[in-house]
């Protein structure tokens, strides 16, 4: 296998919507067409992890995070990061966060941020995290971009995460993504 991390190009939308992932593998080339709106608008960074013409993988850099805390400390958010079933435990998905880490680094951000499922099927993803120096933001978990409170009634599915942070190795810099 001879992988390429690299940003998403309009031919790979139809080769992307019709790959088999798995049950995480989202989208249609609906939502990616509109991915590909978003990082051509510098919205969104879109990078994906290919084998020749075989897409392996794919995630994105939020520049400004749907999260609140996050997007009021301008802390860029790793999305919708998946790696097909069967490409798993490969180290597909640390390539494709180090690059994430990479570009954020690039512009000087000094964290970078993710929210991470709470039920079993996240498991991978929490350990994987984890090893790569991610650690809870401190805040608690949330629910459909709500801070859950003790005592509050949620339902556990993918809209109830915990939120990670990592800092980033740069030099200090006032300069922000404007993207």
């Amino acid at each position: 296998m001879s992988i390429e991390v690299r940003e998403l190009r309009a031919e790979d939308v139809p080769r992307i919507a019709e790959t088999y992932g798995g049950a995480a593998w989202h989208g249609g080339a609906k939502k990616w067409d509109q991915r590909l709106v978003e990082h051509a608008h510098g919205q969104r960074l879109v990078l994906l992890v290919v084998d020749g013409t075989d897409v392996l993988g794919y995630g994105s850099l939020l520049w400004h995070s749907g999260h609140a805390p996050f997007r009021e400390a301008h802390i860029p958010e790793i999305n919708d990061l998946v790696v097909a079933e069967r490409c798993r435990n490969q180290g597909i998905a640390t390539k494709l966060i180090q690059a994430l880490e990479e570009r954020a680094r690039a512009v000087k951000c000094p964290k970078i941020g993710v929210g991470v499922g709470l039920f079993k099927e996240y498991g991978s993803a929490q350990r994987l995290y984890v090893h790569l120096g991610y650690v809870p933001d401190g805040k608690g978990m949330a629910s459909g971009g709500l801070p859950v409170a003790a005592g509050d009634k949620v339902l556990v599915d993918d809209d109830l995460v915990l939120w990670l942070v990592k800092e980033l190795d740069v030099a200090p810099d006032s300069s922000k993504h404007s993207g």
